[in-house]
């Protein structure tokens, strides 16, 4: 399945799969699952080895901790987390970006509101074998 195919559905759940490498430590962000209408799964997960973000695209995904110090945290209504903001908005822009040293690292995702102006674009970034993510703002320049 294509990106293309993602572009103008509906994100109906976001699904983060989370790494407590240390007790004392902020979780990693290792993947991210976007299940859009038509039961459609757009996935975003961390190749390790490169830091380079993947980006998958199928019909059929479960999510799976891999171990008691992975966490699975899912939204399905939009709330206060930036990631939780896409729920309800439809994909309109998708970016795949290559960094200086030709690592696709990162991909960049712009989602609209159905019936209102309301949009958002967001940056995934991979640092360190962790997805950061980022909102991307316009800025009124006088």
């Amino acid at each position: 399945m294509e990106i293309e195919k993602f572009i103008y559905k509906k994100v109906e759940k976001v699904s983060l799969l989370l790494w407590l490498e240390k007790e004392d430590s902020y979780p990693k962000l290792e993947k991210i699952v976007f299940n859009v209408e038509g039961g459609n799964y757009l996935v975003l997960k961390v190749e390790p080895n490169f830091d380079e973000i993947i980006v998958e695209t199928t019909k059929q995904y479960e999510m799976v901790k891999k171990d008691p110090e992975h966490k699975i945290v899912s939204f399905e209504k939009e709330g206060e987390y930036i990631i939780s903001r896409c729920i309800g908005k439809i994909i309109f822009w998708f970016w795949n970006l290559t960094n200086n040293q030709g690592y696709e690292d990162a991909v960049e995702i712009e989602l609209h509101g159905i019936d209102t102006e309301d949009r958002i674009s967001l940056r995934f970034l991979v640092v360190a074998s962790d997805i950061k993510i980022g909102e991307i703002k316009n800025i009124e320049i006088k």
